[in-house]
């Protein structure tokens, strides 16, 4: 099965319920001037070496073409390229090494004292803000983090994330979440050093099924900077990375009766926020930023959507003398899994798969149990063995084969000038 397929049809699964769970009868709420906005996640899909793309799943249901939408023509899936950076997550990953696709000299490559990261976005960046905010009671079970780092971490996987995976790249520390800030800022105030990480599960650029939009974030960021927790000085020595994979149409998608219509006029406002978002950031001093274009999953709406939005970062990134690096997810995924399936075969199925009654269920995730203590899942006996470990989140390993195509492109070379 092609790869984008299997996601489109995964993506369609997990749409069902909340569409149901979350807004039923509401329409897309339309981007704010410089107000809260979401991030989102999302699948990836498989081929070819790369070019530079991204896209994040989140916590909440993922996206799917519509038997109704035409066929995706296949956008023009390069990236720009200008240094900006995202930010890992309150621990610090260990080191991948060679085997991680990291070889020891490449490892070692970013020298820059000083350098934080701030992360915005969906699930793809979050390493803890949507556990803390959403379910502190019910916090994210084993088996994430079972690979690391040995128990759960806030991630929606076995291990590590993409903002790990940039930490180590730029040879850095992950920042410390915005909702441990929150709780007790005393016990965030040692990590402040290397940036803050703002990224939430389930958002979106737009309103999405969580409330805590790019706009949220970014108000949040600012506050921060207006009380002094960071300076000028520090935007200006930082990356900052903005992942917004899809949760926006995977929203519009389940509350406008998986129809593509008005999807054109929808995705516009979207590319408006982040425009918004990023010309926000340049005026607060930051010049790096990391961002990504949408997995299309098949939908000629979305491959419209990056073709436009990267020319529209690539005009703003001139004009505002901005570096910037657009990941192309289509393509730098289809590459990672291609290489992942020839060395293990064919690895289209999660690690951790709910079982079918929950599949469509927006509040189970993996590591749940029910009402009278029974998992509400099945585990693989070997995450490696897999690329996606669940619900269209990467496995760690996944993100390691990730690592080896962001080194083999240099698609993020740019961020260590």
């Amino acid at each position: 099965m092609a790869y984008k397929t299997f996601v489109t049809l995964m993506l369609l699964s997990l749409l069902a319920s909340s569409a149901l769970v979350q807004a039923p009868g509401a329409a897309p709420t339309a981007a704010p001037t410089k107000s809260p906005a979401s991030p989102t996640p999302s699948p990836t899909k498989a081929a070819t070496p790369p070019t530079a793309s991204a896209q994040a799943p989140t916590v909440a249901p993922p996206v799917s073409a519509p038997t109704t939408s035409p066929p995706a023509s296949s956008p023009s899936k390069v990236t720009a390229a200008a240094p900006t950076g995202l930010a890992p997550t309150s621990s610090p990953p260990a080191p991948l090494g060679p085997s991680a696709g990291v070889s020891a000299g490449e490892a070692a490559v970013s020298e820059g004292g000083g350098l934080k990261l701030f992360v915005f976005g969906d699930s793809y960046a979050d390493t803890g803000n949507f556990e803390a905010v959403k379910r502190p009671g019910n916090p994210f079970n084993y088996p994430l983090g079972m690979t690391w780092p040995g128990k759960p971490a806030g991630r929606p996987s076995d291990g590590y994330v993409l903002t790990d995976i940039l930490a180590l790249f730029l040879n850095t520390s992950a920042p410390p979440t915005y909702s441990l800030w929150e709780k007790n800022s005393s016990a965030a105030e040692s990590e402040l050093k290397n940036g803050m990480n703002f990224a939430f599960g389930g958002s979106g650029a737009l309103t999405t099924w969580e409330n805590v939009t790019l706009s949220v974030q970014l108000r949040q960021f600012k506050q921060l900077v207006e009380s002094m927790v960071f300076t000028p000085s520090d935007l200006q020595d930082s990356v900052a990375v903005l992942s917004s994979v899809g949760n926006d149409w995977g929203y519009f998608f389940a509350i406008n009766n998986r129809s593509v219509v008005g999807g054109e006029d929808y995705m516009k406002k979207v590319r408006t926020s982040i425009l918004e978002f990023l010309e926000e950031l340049s005026e607060m001093g930051i010049k790096k930023v990391l961002t990504n274009l949408v997995i299309t999953s098949n939908i000629s709406v979305l491959d419209n959507h990056n073709k436009l939005l990267k020319e529209e970062i690539d005009a703003f990134a001139k004009r505002d003398c901005m570096k910037m690096v657009v990941l192309d997810y289509d393509n730098l995924l289809d590459a990672a899994k291609a290489m992942y399936d020839q060395e293990k075969g064919n690895t289209d199925d999660d690690c951790c798969r709910l079982l079918p009654q929950y599949v469509s269920n927006y509040t189970m995730f993996c590591g749940d149990k029910d009402e009278s203590g029974n998992k509400v899942y099945t585990l693989c006996q070997d995450p490696a063995q897999y690329f996606h470990f669940s619900r269209g989140h990467l496995s760690h390993d996944g993100w390691k084969k990730m690592n080896t195509v962001f080194l083999e492109s240099k698609i993020l070379d740019p961020l260590r000038s």
